[in-house]
């Protein structure tokens, strides 16, 4: 280790350009260039437009943190899931797990997945 640090990340920014939250993904997915951060983080961000909303990445939805615990332990009723989310068929696609994990905790989850058929990527829910 030299040090540094370098994390999956995700950022918002506001209507104006300006940085109003940034999200480091908690659980890796053989992620090994990348670094864990030593605690999970919560991330939760206003909009003008649609209120508060919460961020996690890809595989975090299938772990209580920081997905559940977002949900459950600070009301967040609205989620953005970025995710690069290749189906493992056949439990865990992407439309239907996504639409099944918005149903079950009765938020509005924005998905945005790349589509790759080929890569067994079928896009967002």
């Amino acid at each position: 280790p030299d040090g540094r640090y370098q994390f999956n990340t995700d950022v918002v920014f506001d209507a104006e350009g300006s940085l109003i939250a940034k999200y480091h993904k908690q659980n890796l997915y053989f992620e090994d260039s990348f670094n864990t951060p030593k605690r999970v983080e919560h991330v939760i961000f206003n909009t003008s437009f649609a209120g508060r909303f919460g961020i996690f990445t890809c595989f975090d939805i299938l772990f209580y943190e920081p997905a559940v615990s977002l949900i459950e332990n600070y009301g967040v009723k609205q989620i953005i899931f970025p995710t690069a989310w290749i189906n493992q068929l056949p439990l865990v696609s992407a439309i239907e797990f996504q639409q099944a994990f918005a149903t079950a905790y009765r938020i509005n989850l924005l998905a945005a997945n790349q589509h790759h058929p080929e890569w067994q990527m079928s896009g967002s829910g």
